[in-house]
């Protein structure tokens, strides 16, 4: 999942890379309400939206 993040971003592809921070939060929240600890799964700077570039 954060390899495909990461390409996305590689490429611009703005939309995809949102879908995958979406994703990757959502998991990761599911994963907390189970008291999974992630630390260290996800650099918490690839959860940050990057800006729309024309």
């Amino acid at each position: 999942m954060q390899d495909a993040l990461n390409a996305a971003r590689e490429v611009g592809h703005d939309y995809e890379s949102d879908l995958h921070v979406a994703r990757l939060r959502e998991l990761l929240d599911l994963a907390e309400r189970n008291s999974v600890d992630t630390t260290g799964w996800v650099d918490p700077a690839d959860l940050t939206a990057v800006p729309y570039q024309d």
